[in-house]
This record gives structure tokens, sequence and C-alpha cells, in this order.
């Protein structure tokens, strides 16, 4: 059979019409392919985006640890912020440049705001009487000002100073009982480090413990270098890191606040009970654990020697933090103890 010829007035046949139409269609599913292919990037960018967030152009890496995952860069820029300005830089005028520049090692140290007014202390244990006059200290908008009085605690090393400002920011206290093993930190001066709570330790080396001392002290994932200051992530103060490396909790120093205030001068914070952890027997042959009052240096307290105190102002007390709930009381509170195979409560006056 001889093929068909192909009718000389038409344009040469290059396939059929279906495919022709076919054909026509494949550039706009090719398109269209491509438009997803560029949505579905965009999508895989923003979601990791949501749940990396990037830090001054950075990806903050996390890790999970005690299942939870923590951000290991810097703080929020709002947290640096806040904390900055509740800070107080000190410098030895002495060592100022003559174009007013501070070098590193012309910081004295790094205080913290507690009183609006002026009132801020700071870590130095070597302070000896009229350093101060040396003394420039710059808030965190470079203004200047000279210490008006200074008040030294030889015990912790702390020097508490005040300066000439009214309104300024204070620094917040934690919640105590959040801060458990698992809770993460922030430590540094100047940069950040992230560390969290792996346990406790003892700080106490003697038979007898005072009862307002901390016994206990944080263990953390890493080390912290002495005079740094520790905050919670949501920037409340927890303290100093002393010469030791045990810390200098804020509640050791707020209560020192109103007597700074009023007088000038810090209050007798010790108080006259000191004994160990112990545990008896009750009469319905129950377990109760307890302080054991072994010496009592108050010839007036109307708490005795023998007694096991077991609450303090109706909170169960903790071997972890004896020591801040009862520093923490107010001027009224009552104690809890086991005596003579009975629970009694005495009331307490502080000053009385």
């Amino acid at each position: 059979m001889k093929d068909k010829k192909h009718p000389p007035h038409l344009p040469n046949m290059a396939c059929r019409v279906d495919t022709y139409y076919r054909l026509q269609n494949v550039k706009w599913i090719l398109l269209f392919a491509v438009f997803a292919f560029i949505a579905g990037g965009s999508s895989a960018i923003i979601v990791s985006s949501w749940l990396l967030p990037t830090y001054n152009g950075e990806q903050i890496i996390s890790r999970n640890t005690d299942n939870r995952f923590s951000l290991l860069a810097v703080p929020d820029i709002l947290w640096q912020k806040q904390t900055k300005q509740r800070m107080l830089s000190v410098y030895d005028r002495r060592l100022q440049s003559t174009d007013n520049v501070y070098s590193s090692g012309s910081q004295v140290g790094l205080g913290v705001i507690f009183s609006s007014d002026g009132w801020a202390v700071m870590k130095k244990s070597d302070y000896l009487v009229g350093q101060e006059k040396f003394w420039n200290v710059i808030d965190w908008q470079s203004v200047n000002y000279f210490i008006e009085k200074t008040v030294f605690d030889r015990n912790s090393g702390l020097v508490y100073f005040k300066i000439k400002a009214d309104g300024l920011r204070v620094v917040s206290f934690p919640d105590w009982k959040s801060l458990v093993v698992g809770t993460y930190v922030w430590s540094g001066i100047s940069e950040w480090t992230h560390h969290y709570i792996t346990s406790w330790k003892e700080t106490f080396d003697k038979n007898l413990i005072n009862i307002s001392e901390p016994q206990y002290s944080y263990i953390f994932d890493s080390d912290i270098p002495a005079n740094d200051l520790l905050w919670t992530e949501s920037g409340d103060f927890i303290g100093f890191v002393g010469d030791g490396k045990q810390i200098i909790y804020s509640w050791q120093l707020e209560k020192q606040l109103a007597g700074l205030l009023s007088k000038g001068k810090l209050t007798n914070q010790i108080i006259p009970w000191q004994g160990y952890w112990a545990t008896t027997i009750d009469l319905e042959n129950k377990e109760l654990s307890g302080f054991y009052l072994e010496k009592i240096t108050d010839k007036n307290s109307l708490l005795k020697k023998g007694d096991i105190i077991m609450s303090i102002n109706n909170e169960p007390v903790s071997r972890y933090e004896l020591a801040r709930q009862i520093m923490s009381t107010p001027e009224q509170y009552n104690v809890v103890v086991w005596r003579q195979n009975k629970v009694e409560t005495v009331l307490i006056n502080k000053g009385v």
C-alpha cells in the first residue's frame, strides 16, 4: 500500500494534534513544579528559623539535658539590657588613661543595685578602708558617680557602697524553692555562660553547724570563676561566687537593706543556735527528722538544748536551705520543735 501524499498547500506535519496540545501543557506543568519546589524550600527555612532562632546572625545551638532544651549562646538581648541596668562598674581612677579610657585591669569590681536611692554591693574580699576615695562608679549609660559611704562585711567579703542617685533600677530576687537540681542559670560579668545545677555539696567542716550559715551550696555542670555573678534565666539575682567557689546568696544581703537604709550599717544576722541534723522516733513509732539543737548561746532563748526543729514559719526544714529559711523570717515567726516526746510551737521575736 502506498503512503498518502501530504497536501502541498498545508505546512509539514510535525505531530498529531492531540500530542501537540499535550506538549503545550508541559511548560505550565514544569513552571508549577518549580514554584512548588521554591515554596517547599521557603517553608522549611521558616520552620527551621522558628525552631532554631538566630542571634546576631549566628544560629543558637541547643542541647537536651535533663529532658529539656537549653540555649547555649548568650541571653536574650532584652535580658542583657535589663540586667546591665541593675549593675554598676567600679574602676580605679588612678589607672585611667589620659584620654579617659579604663582598661580591663583598672576594674575594681562589679556591683548590683538593691535600693533605688543608690545602695549597691560588690564582691571584694581584699577591701581596705579608704580605697573607695580612688574609685569611680559608672552605670550602664556611662554616667559617673562618686561613693559617699562604704560598709564592709569581712565575713562574706562583700562591700556595700552608697552613691548619690535616685530612681535606679534594682535587682530582683529568685523564688528559691524553684532553684532545684536541673535548673539553668547564667554566670559572668561581661560575657555570659550557661550552667545548670547538678547537685548540692556540704560547706561546713565542723561538728556543730551554725543554723544561720549556709550548710550546702550548688554544684554546677561546669566550673564558674570566683567573683562571677549568678542570675536565673528570668533575670533574678542569685548571688556572687566566692573565693572558695561557694555562693554568697542574695538572700544573705537582702536582709541587710533595712539596716543600711535606716542606720547606714549592717545588721547582726547571727542566730545563736548550733547543732546538727538528727532523726528520732515518735510515740507512734514514726521517724522524725530535723535540726537538733546542741548549743544555744542566748540565755534568753525560748528554744532549749535537745529541741529538734521540724519547721520554721510553717515551712518544713530543709537540709539544703535551712539557713535561708531561718534568715528570711520576719521579725516574729514560729518554730515547731519535737521536745520531750511531743510537738510544741514556739513563737520567736527577733531582737528580744
